[in-house]
């Protein structure tokens, strides 16, 4: 009898124990998954210098190199919390290029960095001109970032095209895409045709589009005033690794 006691009493204390070290793991994990989310808002609340925008993206990119994202990209409660607006505190001029996945690529969450996606990362006409004005005047944004990446086709196809753009990717009647490297070649007349330069191609045309951007009154203002920056950058496909070249 004494024995079943004794059997039955430390059943239920092994059992008791297990409950609360589970418990224990729940509310641990609960907390970091908090912390992690408050962060989030925090770093928004405090990014408010260009320098301090352009960090972000750097140690981020640090992170996704490392494989230490520390975002939530998937969690619908932080895109719920922006549904009344968003504060991000960079644009960045990406290529369409699906290998560049940009809010991954910098460990960003919902509402960090407003993007905007183009072929080549090409700043021409007012929908890419635009987009980047109301991140900067209405979004109040601290870093433009032009970001080009290796092995950019789009690129690619101007260093192939020579004088006739139609030939390049060897698609001469592939809609409008002769057209945009005709007009892409434009940004950078010097390399077309040179199949050889193409990584120092990739690197004039993100020069051209950040120069471009800095030359425009509005922004040439903030950022003599402190409050923007102009950063050209590439992604490197080989390695994951952003490499940011000078400000502007």
């Amino acid at each position: 009898m004494h024995g079943s006691k004794f059997a039955f009493y430390y059943t239920y204390q092994n059992v008791y124990m297990k409950i609360q070290h589970y418990c224990s793991l729940l509310v641990a994990s609960l907390l970091a998954t908090a912390c992690t989310y408050n962060t989030t808002l925090i770093e928004n609340i405090e990014i408010i210098t260009p320098d301090q925008s352009v960090n972000a993206l750097k140690e981020g990119n640090k992170r996704f190199v490392g494989d230490h994202p520390t975002k939530y990209h998937k969690d619908l409660s932080q895109a719920l919390v922006l549904k009344e607006g968003q504060h991000p505190h960079s644009v960045v001029i990406a290529c369409s290029d699906s290998r560049v996945p940009v809010e991954l690529l910098f460990d960003q969450g919902f509402g960090d960095i407003f993007v905007v996606r183009t072929a080549g990362n090409a700043v021409v006409g007012n929908m890419v001109q635009g987009s980047v004005d109301y991140a900067v005047n209405h979004l109040g944004v601290k870093s433009i970032v032009v970001l080009g990446h290796t092995s950019c086709g789009a690129i690619t196809g101007v260093v192939s095209s020579g004088k006739n753009a139609h030939d390049a990717h060897g698609h001469g009647d592939d809609g409008a895409v002769p057209a945009m490297i005709e007009r892409l070649g434009k940004e950078i007349p010097s390399y077309k045709g040179k199949s050889d330069c193409l990584n120092e191609a990739i690197k004039a045309n993100v020069m051209v589009q950040a120069n471009k951007l800095a030359k425009l009154p509005h922004i040439k203002e903030k950022v003599a005033q402190g409050k923007l920056s102009v950063v050209p950058a590439i992604y490197d496909l080989c390695d994951g690794k952003v490499y940011f070249l000078t400000e502007k």
